[in-house]
């Protein structure tokens, strides 16, 4: 993998946690719902939509390469988010 694909990596990375602190907070009324039911079935959903919405994006980046670096990034990113206002 060269340099400039790892660097759009890691901005991806970094601003897809970003985003998904933004979505959580925004569900966050979905994924704490009462009924049990519901509440398994929508954080069910949410998450493998966010994990496959990942994974397209770093399939279109470095066709689907995913380093634990990466994976690090993304909660740098959300860790910015939650800090940062």
């Amino acid at each position: 993998m060269n340099l400039t694909t790892q660097v759009l990596s890691l901005l991806f990375s970094f601003g897809y946690g970003y985003a998904v602190y933004i979505l959580i907070n925004r569900q966050r009324k979905y994924l704490l719902n009462k009924d049990k039911r519901k509440r398994i079935i929508f954080t069910t959903f949410f998450f493998i939509d966010i994990g496959l919405l990942y994974f397209l994006g770093m399939r279109v980046i470095n066709e689907g390469v995913i380093n634990w670096i990466f994976i690090l990034v993304v909660f740098g990113g959300g860790t910015f988010k939650k800090y940062v206002k």
